[in-house]
């Protein structure tokens, strides 16, 4: 009796010790889903599905309101500058527009108003100095032809007086009457041609005067125009005009800033803008996958570059078959080592990876099923050639 007691109680010991160690204990760690079988040439590694320009949010701005959203569905393409919805904003924003193109109407009007009488004023500025001068030719003219004459005039007086006096010393009788005749008309001839020059010179005087006034009062109907027009800020009125449309513009609807296809749509008629996305587009013409490659798997790929392209497998529950990829150069791989952002969906596996980033081109065969399946976490294995399969250690060996 006493052994079964024992018995029975070390069975019960047993299954006390067996249950906390199946419950406490870790368990052995199994293989990562993206780790390649063992001497497999191979390199396996987590990545999304990717539009080769990246995705596209579009906006509206925020506060406004959806008066009418035009028919959108995820699939549907859309052009560039495309109508995806149109903004309550709109009405009120082209009253702003018609306010500013009467003012600016009106801000005009009186412009050309202000020009034209300025234009006038300086008209007849210029007709007043050239009606000044405009005899000035003629009477400095005739004012010479004047001084030619009296000249000739003294000279004939002189030489008569001079013919004179050459008669007295040769002791000819010159009545004294015609010697004093003869003086007085050279005195008399003197005095008239250097009237004439004083006449002249004043004449000249007074037109180069007239023509100072006349140039100074043309002058100033032209700088009291510009301070005129200088009043209206056309300038500033034609600018707001602009920017009133430039607002009604860009504001009275929303368009589509990309060629693409429509990836999400949430927008809904009636709603008000928030800083969340109307809706999500991409260019899906070139599809990648955004492949994170473990840090101790980057030179093995890098050495099998070297030996020609790279080609890669993508694969994922949801694909309905695999897709094809290539890596051809090194440029597609990033230089920097940063944390994985794509977990394994294993919950024993490491969640903290140190990952290098690898852009992979999809072929074009499977841009269309991709396109389908944007931002699809996909497994990729990367086939590595044979002749440079052994050159570098696996990283679970290193």
């Amino acid at each position: 009796m006493l052994s079964l007691l024992w018995t029975l109680l070390l069975l019960a010991t047993g299954g006390v010790a067996g249950y906390f160690l199946a419950r406490f204990m870790p368990d052995a760690p199994s293989a990562s889903p993206v780790s390649a079988p063992t001497g497999s040439p191979r390199i396996a590694a987590l990545g999304r599905l990717e539009p080769a320009a990246g995705i596209v949010h579009v906006y509206g701005p925020v506060g406004d309101r959806i008066a009418r959203l035009y028919p959108l569905a995820p699939g549907q393409s859309l052009q560039q500058g495309q109508p995806i919805a149109e903004l309550a904003s709109a009405e009120e924003r082209q009253k702003q527009v018609a306010l500013a193109e009467l003012e600016l109407q009106e801000l005009q009007d009186r412009f050309d108003a202000a020009k034209q009488a300025g234009e006038a004023k300086i008209r007849a500025a210029e007709a007043e100095w050239q009606q000044a001068m405009a005899a000035r030719d003629q009477d400095l003219a005739a004012q010479d032809a004047r001084l030619e004459y009296l000249t000739q005039q003294l000279q004939v007086a002189e030489k008569s007086l001079e013919r004179l006096e050459q008669l007295r010393a040769s002791r000819v009788t010159v009545p004294a009457e015609e010697y004093d005749k003869a003086r007085l008309a050279v005195a008399q001839a003197k005095a008239e041609r250097q009237a004439a020059e004083a006449l002249r010179r004043k004449t000249l005087l007074s037109y180069q005067h007239a023509d100072k006034v006349g140039q100074a009062r043309k002058a100033a109907a032209e700088q009291e125009l510009r301070e005129a027009l200088a009043r209206f800020p056309l300038q500033s009125a034609k600018a707001r005009w602009d920017h009133a449309r430039d607002q009604w513009e860009r504001h009275r609807m929303v368009r589509a800033p990309i060629s693409g296809q429509i990836l999400h749509v949430q927008a809904n008629p009636g709603q008000t803008i928030t800083q969340e996305p109307l809706l999500t587009m991409a260019d899906v013409s070139r599809m990648i996958v955004r492949t994170e490659v473990y840090e101790g798997d980057v030179e093995r790929l890098r050495q099998a570059l070297h030996h020609g392209s790279v080609l890669a497998t993508i694969q994922a529950p949801a694909l309905p078959r695999s897709l094809r990829g290539s890596v051809s150069d090194e440029n597609v791989i990033s230089r920097m080592i940063s944390l994985n952002r794509v977990f394994s969906l294993d919950p024993r596996m490491d969640r903290d990876r140190r990952v290098v980033e690898v852009l992979v081109p999809l072929d074009p065969g499977d841009t269309n099923l991709a396109a389908r399946f944007v931002n699809l976490q996909v497994t990729v294995l990367f086939e590595l050639p044979a002749s440079s399969a052994a050159e570098l250690p696996k990283a679970s060996e290193q």
